[in-house]
């Protein structure tokens, strides 16, 4: 095989990860694998193996669902690990103090494939740095450096072979392996860019990937592909950091304990296979204090999805604490936090930079006094290792003047900022001079990096309605008022790169910025961004008007008594036809529009089957007659074209068309009031910017009184909320942005929230997603209600929503089939965020009920169907066992639901396996699902009702068998079924 080409025939892999992933900086802390059933995984058709390699499991299956439907089957038990007993060395926890550091959501989906075989890898994947993760899959597989090989898109990276040639990029980036292999053999030590890769979320997120995917290879002797899916839920928002004052000294240095706190770590792989302690690269911070006693930590056990972030937010993070930590301990004891640290460090350098920087900013000067703003200075200072390791080899220190007003807005006035450092790497011609114009541009970038460094902390933070996977703003910063005087140095015959950007330069800015707060206000924050709302009302001296307070309050309920009285009536003024100016909104608002469009699934509702897309005229049964959806292309006679902004705002929030009549409540328009001004205006720009399409739907023609459309002003005014989403100030960003896209644009509630006899939605959190009907089908309860026999995690819900199947629940069918392909359009972090909020609204555990495992539901299944026969019986084994059984029939590439496990099995209602049989899924969520033919035209009525009560004899344990089923079918059969 040439090299570079990627091989036939690559099986599947995925892994099964611990509930708990921890680590101590050298190796793996958390829970250890005592039990799995890989008898029951294997012996599923299309799954090669199941290989552990000590807490690492993983499966290699023909495809990707036999390795979901292996997984879901192993039914783990895992032991907690015995906490180790503190020694004499253990921190007295006397005075501490914990911060918290925020961290972003995971990057996209990613992938990896790998081969091993002849003492030799080579992996496919897109990587940032393929040097790094060569020398990661070298420790991981016991192999020298140049047998491994990674090729990016299918070719051979020039930069792999055997390392890499750009050591002046690495030994910049003040990175190192020191050549540790996996089994304490130590071979040349390489200087390279081993772990950049891990700077960015895409770079851990192919780190792991490879790995697994390797260590699989090397177990089956095949090509293993493993899908790594970006923005999963992660445990964490935050990274919590502590400080502690003990008295355990006298020490030396305040240090960052960085077997707790995760600096670099090597691949889960190789943390989960292997036993004994992992190389890891050094600490990348030193502060050279002499203070007695101090540690800088981080609390508690560390979950892995933390670090996967940056690892410059890894460092920010630890400088953060410790800064922040020291000027607190300056300031209780009444001294200059200057001073405080001129006085406990002793490193020339340290010292030298610190007085410069205080000098320029004039520190100890009294600031201007203002009665309504108030203002503070702080002071923070790092030191970073260079490569070898050594300390203070590149020292930073910032002064910020901040101002905080009396609603809490905190802004930063000035920026006096220096930095220093003794080993850079030689210029490209030994002692070439820095021309004055070089240093000059120097001189404006480091203001700029400085400057956006500042900015990013006092920066409004995302919000529930901000899409994280757009492109980053962050470069964009607008340009805030802020004097900024930045000065470094190094030896003389730097060159200009050498005199940039450093990466200590930054990371004071948190630090600083707090302190300067504190100075102002005398209010401690311990989480940057410092814009957030939270801190804001910490911050906040306006007191509080009560004449002011009142007329506030009677003009809320006079607005509110007003727009009852506009919602009431049954008249509403038509909106002048308008005409659209594409060059108003721009390329990044129309995709966001694109993805808003695709959380509300609205070419699901506005396209009939075999229809254009969004034109309308699909047929939506309701309890009053049928409803026709309506075209939304931009034609201006039969669709929205001649639609205004405000127009479409209306119809969003109040459901009133353009021409002034009510809408019906078909369309969702009680959930998309919930949505953000810029969700909806995004929105109108994507669909205006589509091709118009004339065409007129069929009209919808409701019999007396519901013709009446006047009647939905009286209905508004009862049902229709027109607030904005309101974030839980208790609840994550994620949990919120869930809680929008579920409640807002994704219309969850209009199929799976039952409703009242007027057609509404009923009110309260028990019958939120409680369950509901749509299209003839029973939308199941997504709440604590859910009749699963199996609870819903995070991971099945992901899955499932991001591709129509989930090993432990089944295949979407029926009308969630289209709302799936939709949401392919969403960022993984978007169908993570809706997995966290969903699996918060489930029940309590109830430690009285069993919860059996896949394989247990399925066993029981099997007993009983020794006792079970009769045509129910005969029909299965004829037309379903094939597919439907574990262990029979040969591996296909599709999907084989167990129905042990399916929720409809387990409801009130026949509905959802009547309609499964009848129609069978004929467009699956995705293609890799495969298809399931329909009986309709196979099995009457008398066998649909046997084969459907065998089916729930046999997999339920249900003291009422359904009834009518026969009638039920025939009614479904029909086309014309009324919900029930």
């Amino acid at each position: 095989m040439p090299q570079g080409v990627m091989p036939q025939g690559v099986m599947a892999g995925a892994v099964l990860r611990p509930p708990a992933l921890t680590w101590n900086g050298t190796a793996y802390t958390g829970p250890i694998m005592a039990g799995l059933d890989v008898v029951a995984a294997e012996r599923l058709p299309g799954v090669l193996r199941v290989v552990t390699l000590g807490n690492f499991v993983g499966v290699v299956a023909l495809t990707s669902v036999h390795a979901q439907d292996a997984l879901a089957r192993l039914a783990p038990q895992w032991q907690p690990r015995p906490m180790p007993l503190a020694g004499e060395g253990a921190v007295l926890r006397a005075g501490s103090r914990t911060y918290s550091w925020p961290v972003p959501s995971d990057a996209d989906a990613t992938w990896a494939l790998a081969w091993v075989r002849e003492g030799r890898v080579d992996v496919w994947t897109a990587t940032p740095a393929p040097a790094g993760l060569a020398l990661e899959l070298a420790d991981l597989l016991a192999l020298t450096v140049d047998a491994v090989r990674v090729h990016g898109n299918g070719k051979l990276s020039d930069d792999v072979k055997g390392g890499s040639n750009d050591c002046d990029d690495f030994q910049r980036d003040g990175m190192r392996h020191d050549g540790l292999r996996s089994d304490g053999i130590r071979g040349d030590s390489v200087r390279g860019n081993v772990m950049r890769d891990q700077g960015t979320q895409r770079g851990l997120g192919v780190w792991d990937a490879a790995a697994d995917a390797a260590l699989l290879s090397q177990a089956v002797g095949r090509p293993v592909r493993v899908a790594c899916a970006g923005g999963a839920p992660a445990a964490s928002t935050q990274i919590a950091v502590g400080a502690t004052l003990h008295p355990a000294g006298p020490s030396r240095h305040v240090t960052v304990d960085t077997d707790r706190v995760p600096w670099r770590r090597p691949s889960l792989a190789r943390l989960l296979s292997h036993e004994s302690p992992v190389v890891r690269v050094g600490p990348a911070i030193d502060m050279p204090y002499q203070v007695d006693g101090i540690a800088i930590f981080s609390p508690g056990r560390i979950d892995v999805p933390i670090p996967q972030i940056s690892t410059d937010d890894i460092v920010h993070a630890n400088v953060f604490a410790a800064e922040s930590f020291i000027d607190e301990l300056a300031r209780d004891q009444g001294v200059s936090p200057v001073d405080f640290r001129l006085a406990r460090i002793d490193h020339p350098r340290s010292v030298r930079v610190i007085r410069d920087v205080a000098r320029r900013a004039q520190w100890g000067a009294n600031l201007d006094a203002s009665d309504d703003v108030r203002r503070g200075r702080g002071f923070a200072f790092v030191s970073q290792p260079d490569a070898a390791g050594e300390p203070a080899q590149s020292v930073a220190a910032w002064v910020v003047d901040v101002a905080v007003d009396p609603d809490g807005g905190v802004s930063v006035t000035r920026v006096v900022a220096g930095q220093e450092s003794a080993t850079m790497s030689a210029p490209p011609l030994e002692g070439t001079p820095v021309h004055a114009s070089d240093r000059t541009q120097i001189g404006t970038q480091l203001e700029t990096r400085v400057r956006q460094a500042a900015q990013r902390m006092i920066q409004t933070p995302p919000t529930f309605d901000t899409d994280t996977s757009l492109p980053d703003e962050a470069a964009h910063l607008p340009i805030v008022p802020m004097a900024v005087d930045v000065t470094q140095s190094g030896p003389a015959s730097a060159s200009p790169g050498d005199l940039g950007w450093r990466p200590a330069i930054d990371a004071p800015a948190a630090a600083a910025i707090a302190n300067a707060i504190f100075d102002a206000t005398g209010v401690r924050l311990r989480s940057p961004p410092f814009q957030t709302l939270g801190n804001r009302r910490l911050l906040a001296t306006r007191p509080e008007n009560k004449a002011r307070a009142w007329t506030a309050v009677l003009a809320g309920g006079l607005g509110l008594a007003a727009a009852g009285l506009l919602a009431a009536s049954p008249w509403r003024s038509a909106i002048p036809p308008a005409v659209f100016d594409p060059g108003l909104y721009s390329e990044q608002a129309i995709e966001r529009g694109r993805r808003v469009a695709a959380a509300g699934d609205c070419v699901v509702c506005h396209t009939a089957p075999g229809g254009v897309p969004n034109v309308g005229g699909l047929a939506l049964d309701t309890p009053f007659g049928t409803i026709y959806s309506t075209n939304i292309t931009p034609d201006r006679n039969t669709g929205i074209g001649a639609w205004s902004l405000p127009a479409f705002e209306r119809a969003m929030r109040e459901g009133i068309h353009r021409d002034g009549r009510h809408l019906y409540p078909a369309f969702p328009y009680t959930s998309f009031a919930k949505m953000s001004d810029g969700d909806i205006q995004s929105l109108y720009a994507y669909l205006m910017t589509r091709e118009p399409v004339a065409y007129t739907p069929p009209a919808t023609a409701l019999a007396f009184p519901y013709n009446v459309r006047g009647v939905m002003a009286g209905w508004n005014t009862l049902f229709l909320d027109r607030g904005v989403y309101q974030p839980d100030p208790t609840q994550s960003l994620a949990w919120n942005r869930g809680a929008y896209l579920v409640q807002g644009a994704g219309h969850c509630g209009a199929c799976h929230t039952p409703r009242n006899p007027l057609g509404a939605e009923k009110r309260g959190m028990a019958d939120f997603l409680a369950g509901g009907t749509a299209e003839g089908w029973e939308a199941p309860a997504l709440n604590g209600r859910s009749r699963s026999p199996l609870p819903w995690t995070e991971t099945d819900f992901f899955q499932y929503l991001r591709t129509g199947y989930s090993a432990r629940h089944g295949v979407a069918a029926g009308p969630m089939a289209p709302v799936v392909q939709s949401m392919a359009a969403l960022p993984d972090a978007d169908i993570a965020a809706m997995s966290t909020y969903l699996v918060s609204l489930q029940a309590e555990p109830d430690v009285k009920r069993e919860v059996l495992t896949v394989t247990q539901l399925e066993q029981r299944g099997n007993d009983r169907a020794d006792l079970l026969h009769g045509l129910g019986a005969r029909l299965y084994q004829g037309a379903c066992a094939v597919c439907h059984d574990p262990g029979q029939g040969p591996a296909s590439q599709a999907a084989r639901p167990s129905l042990a496990l399916a929720t409809s099995l387990h409801s009130d209602s026949p509905d959802n396996l009547l309609q499964v049989i009848l129609q069978g899924i004929q467009s699956p969520a995705h293609p890799d699902l495969g298809v399931m033919p329909g009986y309709a035209d196979v099995l009457d009525d008398v066998q649909i009702e046997a084969l459907a009560l065998y089916l729930q004899q046999r997999h339920t344990d249900s003291a009422a068998p359904w009834t009518g089923v026969r009638d039920r079918a025939r009614e479904l059969r029909a086309g014309h079924a009324p919900a029930r």
